[in-house]
């Protein structure tokens, strides 16, 4: 969890990873945050501080709820499933039930998940050769089709807002040990390794950003974290009011 207040902020539900893993459960966190940052805003606006002194108040309340209890329980679900799948499931989750959380260890230490991303000479061979999934248009469709329900928006002639530092790691590396993951992970067919002219073979990234629907995968997934997703012009993004 990230610290929860700074000069003139306070953060909330999702966006102070609020969530209680065990149970996929997280709106009642967001409310509950959001009534304790309320009360603590009625103080600064009392005293017309809006300092991280002030704000920090809206931290020890979340302390002191129930709401932090819940949270701290579910700290090793994650972990304990990850270290020992089997194990995990049938001996641990018990455990942490029992002891508020804490299991065998106080925190198990996680790996990001763009680590846990093997090479394609890592996966079985059956994986490696099965072909490319192509939709029959009937019970599957394609990205770019169902991309369209999702409403989003993006001026086209904007600066994208989606940053790669080095292309060419998309070109050379990422192409030979991944198979360019950001093609297959991104929900919206944002990411494309196109044909380069005149190099028979030669492939470079493009970005179809006014397809993104801000999910972040790329951001998370990418085994070289070199993907930044950074906000767009106000207001643009997905409408999922056609969904």
């Amino acid at each position: 969890m990230p610290k929860l207040y700074t000069n003139g902020a306070m953060i909330v539900g999702d966006s102070a990873s609020m969530l209680n893993i065990m149970k996929l459960a997280g709106i009642h966190m967001a409310i509950k945050s959001g009534m304790l940052a309320a009360e603590t805003l009625v103080d600064a606006l009392a005293q017309r501080d809006y300092s991280a002194k002030t704000l920090g108040g809206y931290a020890e309340r979340f302390k002191q709820s129930w709401a932090y209890d819940e949270h701290l329980e579910g700290r090793n679900f994650t972990g304990s499933n990850e270290i020992a799948p089997l194990f995990g499931m049938a001996i641990n989750i018990p455990l942490m039930l029992i002891t508020k959380g804490r299991g065998l260890i106080p925190f198990i230490k996680t790996h990001p998940s763009h680590a846990a991303m093997k090479k394609i000479w890592e996966m079985p061979k059956e994986v490696r050769d099965r072909p490319p999934f192509v939709p029959d248009g009937v019970l599957t469709f394609s990205k770019e089709h169902l991309v369209g329900f999702s409403g989003t928006q993006h001026e086209a002639d904007q600066q994208p807002h989606l940053k790669v530092a080095d292309t060419n790691v998309c070109a050379t590396s990422c192409r030979t040990d991944y198979g360019n993951p950001c093609e297959k992970f991104c929900p919206a067919a944002v990411y494309e390794m196109i044909d380069v002219p005149g190099k028979p073979g030669a492939k470079e990234l493009f970005i179809h950003h006014e397809n993104c629907v801000h999910c972040k995968t790329c951001d998370i997934a990418d085994p070289y974290q070199i993907i930044t997703w950074t906000t767009p012009q106000g207001g643009e993004g997905p409408d999922y009011t056609q969904m």
